[in-house]
């Protein structure tokens, strides 16, 4: 059975039994999870807050263009 473990960081998951790292994260009220896709803590822990501020830049500007439409992290990462 899959279950999820809070880092000490924040917005930082590891999903158990795999080990992969997780961001999980609101965003304008919207609930985001992507995988980080490493068992690094160290990596991940790095790499967090790059994605964290894609992802708040994103959704900023949808939100300011009045479209709305950013729905899901893959809509954040075609952005870029």
């Amino acid at each position: 059975m899959e279950t999820w473990e809070k880092s000490q960081t924040s917005n930082l998951w590891k999903r158990q039994p795999s080990g992969v790292f997780y961001i999980r994260c609101k965003i304008l009220g919207k609930q985001f999870s992507q995988s980080l896709k490493t068992k690094d803590l160290t990596y991940a822990r790095r790499f967090l807050p790059t994605i964290h501020k894609r992802l708040k830049d994103a959704a900023t500007r949808e939100g300011e263009s009045g479209t709305g439409k950013l729905t899901t992290f893959d809509d954040a990462m075609e952005l870029f």
